[in-house]
């Protein structure tokens, strides 16, 4: 059971660079929901309940959590650090 999701954006940004940012719950019944963020500069957010909202299905379990994170830039020096904090049952 995830508790929080951090997403921390660092290193250096291009002009103009978008680093988007994947989190993916996979679930035990073979279905799979996602969220989004984007960022524009180094920070550092978390999910928000909304997000934990649209990531929640009752009564299925999560098998894995997938982390995806690309950037507009054809290279870049940004770096992503994604911490997810939970409890197994």
């Amino acid at each position: 059971v995830p508790l929080g999701v951090s997403i921390d954006v660092g290193g250096t940004f291009a002009a103009g660079e978008t680093v988007t940012v994947r989190i993916t719950f996979v679930f035990d019944d073979g279905t799979s929901l996602y969220v989004d963020k984007s960022f524009t500069a180094t920070s550092t957010t978390y999910l928000t309940d909304d997000d934990f909202f649209s990531l929640w299905k009752n009564g299925v379990g999560i098998t894995r959590i997938d982390v995806q994170a690309g950037s507009s830039a054809t290279s870049t020096s940004a770096t992503v650090t994604v911490t997810v904090r939970g409890i197994q049952h």
